[in-house]
């Protein structure tokens, strides 16, 4: 009973028009030899259309088997087995985006309606941030600390090699888990926060320079944390 739920659970992995052809294989197969289905002798060389369609869904059908023992099972077990990861190494991103926003919270005594910000609760914020100042953040003993534009760099880089874990394993990652870590690990606000740090000094004396990009991080971050939350519930 269990290998035939994991089976079943396997077939619903698959492509839905690699499904689709195959029900209609086994569809084909079944008229052509258990009932009488043929079609009309009227159409144009009926018998050798008959004939072409049976050994096509024979054809495919010897294929499927073999492609899903072969391939498909065992790369699902592969990917149950990698799922873990991908849950650690996509809560770890998730964590540090949080923490990066409960700090400026704490020390800009800015607070959210919800856990993260809109633009406009963002912008309150980075008006009170200055890249020059200290950040929460000792470089070196015994009070060296870091400022926010090496603050929100040493953030961004850690997302960025958390991302980078996550695409090693590219064989494994479906389309849509795909697409919303490339575009957190591509995106602007990464690339302008350490920009901006290489830059220092710069002549601003708050951080609402990023603010356009910062809040569609956010907004990726958010929508990651939906998908794994339904996506890896399991795991």
């Amino acid at each position: 009973m269990q290998t035939t739920m994991r089976t079943i659970k396997y077939l619903t992995t698959l492509r839905k028009e690699l499904i689709i052809l195959l029900i209609i294989s086994i569809l084909l197969i079944i008229l052509v030899e258990f009932t009488d289905f043929r079609l009309p002798i009227f159409v144009n060389n009926a018998a050798k259309w008959n004939l072409l369609g049976y050994n096509l869904s024979i054809a495919y059908l010897a294929s499927f088997i073999f492609y899903f023992i072969v391939v498909h099972i065992p790369n699902e077990k592969e990917k149950e087995k990698i799922i873990p990861y991908f849950k650690v190494k996509t809560n770890c991103m998730i964590n540090s985006a949080k923490a990066l926003l409960k700090v400026l919270k704490e020390e800009t005594k800015t607070d959210f309606i919800n856990t993260y910000p809109t633009r406009k609760e963002l912008e309150n914020l980075l008006e009170k941030v200055n890249p020059h100042q200290k950040a929460p953040m000792l470089i070196s003993l015994p009070d060296k600390y870091a400022n926010w534009a090496y603050y929100f760099a040493e953030n961004s880089i850690r997302i960025k090699i958390y991302c980078e874990e996550i695409l090693s394993k590219i064989k494994f990652i479906d389309s849509e888990f795909f697409n919303k870590i490339i575009v957190i690990d591509e995106h602007m606000y990464l690339k302008e926060t350490v920009r901006i740090h290489k830059a220092m000094p710069i002549g601003n004396d708050e951080s609402t320079y990023l603010l356009t990009f910062f809040h569609q991080f956010i907004q990726a971050i958010e929508e990651l944390e939906k998908f794994t939350e339904k996506e890896f519930r399991n795991y």
